[in-house]
């Protein structure tokens, strides 16, 4: 009898001791998490915001055109981010934030990379998640044109079709992989997260797009090896105001 109450009294005080252990790992990583987020919030996105500012008002005294244009292109796209980042914007507030994009890319491969828009009047004022393009355009740019030995063509063609506004992104770039291509196609990656690998970021506005206007819309995937990709996007038509 009495072991038993022994055996008894040493499980109970094992499992104290884990349950003490148990919380003492939750309350490091709480700490850690405070911790790290305080540390995040240190570096205000408004000083780095303010600071490009400060980088193209320098320039543009020291006569750096394009340099100045750069800074205050890319201080343009932080406030987009900052300002509307979990709402949604008008098609034509993307498709400038778009033109900043590119425009810091095109500098980064110097005349290695065209762009051509065409976006209808009709729909410059549906309304789309913000950053919904970016990461296509991204996608082209990363996957499709920076591997490519010769130069890189990307066009963004927006219209109205039925009460539907559709993009299309294309790119004369390196193309998706077959293989790869149909894993993107079916949406079999597990993944919720918006990476900037190969099809994290097209699943996650896929799946941003059907969150928004139903399970109808979203993204078509078209590439060949060597050929490049063209990627159709399509949703309801919203109007700003409405």
């Amino acid at each position: 009898m009495k072991e038993q109450q022994l055996q008894q009294q040493v499980e109970e005080q094992k499992e104290s001791l884990i349950r003490s252990l148990k919380f003492q790992e939750e309350l490091k990583n709480a700490l850690y998490e405070a911790n790290y987020r305080s540390l995040q919030s240190q570096v205000n996105p408004h000083f780095l915001f303010n600071s490009l500012n400060s980088l193209a008002r320098l320039a543009m005294l020291e006569g750096a055109e394009k340099t100045e244009k750069l800074s205050y292109a890319l201080a343009r796209i932080l406030r987009y981010i900052l300002k509307n980042y979990k709402g949604t914007v008008s098609v034509a507030e993307e498709i400038k934030m778009l033109q900043d994009y590119l425009f810091i890319q095109q500098v980064r491969f110097f005349d290695r990379l065209q762009i051509d828009f065409k976006i209808d009047e009709d729909i410059k004022n549906a309304r789309i998640p913000c950053l919904a393009l970016q990461p296509l355009v991204e996608n082209a740019v990363l996957h499709g044109i920076e591997p490519l030995e010769g130069k890189g063509e990307i066009s963004i063609h927006g219209w109205l079709e039925k009460q539907k506004v559709v993009f299309e992104i294309r790119d004369n770039g390196v193309g998706i992989p077959s293989g790869k291509l149909k894993e993107i196609s079916q949406l079999n990656i597990n993944s919720t997260g918006c990476g900037h690998t190969t099809g994290l970021g097209l699943v996650h506005v896929h799946r941003r797009l059907q969150h928004y206007f139903g399970a109808d819309y979203g993204l078509e995937i078209n590439s060949r090896e060597n050929e490049g990709t063209s990627i159709r996007v399509n949703f309801t038509y919203i109007h700003q105001n409405g």
